[in-house]
């Protein structure tokens, strides 16, 4: 979803025509209106997708900036193409400095690296009153981290709700 956006934006900003392909190998638009969001980018702006696999990128000649990407289609078909620019995306991973802050804390990281939450109470970390929101929880979109910053706050919230007044 990333990549999608970026496109778009480098489009909408691009004073000349902008030609513009993401290759993909598995493509997720797992949330609210994402794949609506990724038809558009294809059918209003134009942005080409290309499930693939990249074998390579090489330069094209001596004394060129261009770059040839070299990939199997999904019929195992290889093709080569130019471009003059090239942006590499991988997916999210987990925060650097994750472990050491789960240490620090005392509370628990799943397999990837993200904060292990119960699983019937979303934000609430393995330690009773450390709560956790947005990318540190797993990979989520900015309305997710809201929603789930507004949740955190109002858990801490709850806590301190004794102490108010005295």
């Amino acid at each position: 979803m990333y990549a999608i956006k970026q496109a778009m934006i480098a489009k909408e900003h691009s004073h000349h025509p902008l030609d513009t392909t993401i290759f993909y190998m598995d493509l997720r638009t797992h949330g609210k209106d994402f794949e609506r969001y990724q038809n558009r980018a294809k059918d209003e702006h134009g942005i080409k997708f290309v499930r693939s696999r990249i074998y390579g990128i090489d330069p094209t000649s001596k004394g060129s900036d261009d770059l040839a990407i070299r990939y199997a289609d999904e019929s195992g078909n290889i093709h080569y193409e130019t471009f003059d620019m090239v942006v590499l995306s991988i997916g999210l991973s987990a925060p650097e400095g994750s472990a050491e802050l789960a240490r620090a804390v005392g509370i628990e990281l799943d397999r990837y690296g993200f904060c292990r939450s119960l699983d019937f109470s979303p934000g609430q970390s393995s330690r009773q009153g450390v709560f956790t929101s947005g990318a540190f929880g797993e990979p989520k979109d900015i309305p997710e981290t809201v929603v789930d910053a507004s949740a955190a706050a109002a858990m801490a919230s709850r806590l301190l709700a004794p102490a108010r007044g005295p």
